[in-house]
């Protein structure tokens, strides 16, 4: 993501990277960001427990993940109505659709990142604003507690069909 973050800075230096939580390789990526000349431009906020109100601050949400499983946080940023832009790997194809409510690129190609944040970043306000409303919409079609609670009760009923339970 710093990589990608680069070539963006480069084109739009004004252009701001929150980068929200902590761990063993925070020192490695400030080092990064230092040696990339983004320091400046990235903010390492640490832990926090007011991601909705950082999110309903941003313009968009990166994931720059090599693998995932359903991952909760593109889930949120659309529901808080953020176009995102992520990697195709694991279970972010279910949530982002391509060109749609964002961006899929491929994992481990920070080319490939900052071509879909640049993308992103000259969307016209009229695109962005339907990307925005497609995030939420798909979130409440397919992701909502009602959803969910549907999904699961079909599940159940034709694992149960299948015992020959039927109720």
């Amino acid at each position: 993501m710093l990589r990608a973050f680069a070539s963006v800075v480069g084109k739009y230096s004004e252009t701001l990277l929150l980068i929200a939580g902590d761990g063993p390789l925070r020192p490695l990526m400030e080092k990064l960001a230092e040696d990339l000349h983004v320091s400046a431009r990235t903010k390492f906020l640490g832990i926090r427990r007011d991601i909705p109100e950082l999110m309903n601050a941003a313009d968009a949400y990166v994931m720059s993940s090599a693998w995932e499983g359903m991952p909760m946080v593109l889930l949120e940023a659309h529901a808080s109505g953020l176009p995102v832009v992520a990697t195709d790997v694991g279970g972010n194809r279910e949530v982002v659709i391509d060109g749609v409510t964002g961006f899929l690129v491929p994992p481990k190609d920070p080319e490939a990142l900052a071509q879909a944040m640049l993308r992103l970043i000259e969307l016209p306000e009229e695109k962005r604003q339907r990307m925005t409303e497609a995030a939420r919409r798909h979130i409440l079609a397919n992701f909502s507690l009602d959803r969910v609670v549907d999904q699961w009760e079909a599940l159940y009923r034709e694992l149960l069909a299948k015992k020959g339970i039927v109720l």
